[in-house]
């Protein structure tokens, strides 16, 4: 069974702004999952540009996974840092 303790998160600015995503991770760390960063700037469309920087910032806050929290754009630019 695969155990993930540690989640970086990938959404975008209007879902932020909506309160959508704070229950999310309320959640997610009353039942221990810490939540090691959130990248909110992914826009309609997303470049590669913006997959890197996501890479990057999730490489470096030590996550073991991603979470994805919006529509295509975010699932997208979640799975391409991923790779990265």
């Amino acid at each position: 069974m695969l155990s993930i303790s540690k989640l970086f998160v990938v959404t975008d600015t209007m879902l932020v702004k909506l309160g959508l995503v704070e229950p999310i991770l309320a959640h997610l760390k009353e039942n221990g999952i810490e939540i090691c960063g959130i990248f909110s700037d992914v826009p309609p469309d997303s470049s590669v540009k913006t997959v890197s920087t996501c890479a990057k910032l999730a490489k470096e806050s030590g996550t073991q996974g991603f979470l994805a929290i919006g529509g295509g754009s975010v699932m997208d630019t979640a799975k391409g840092a991923n790779i990265l």
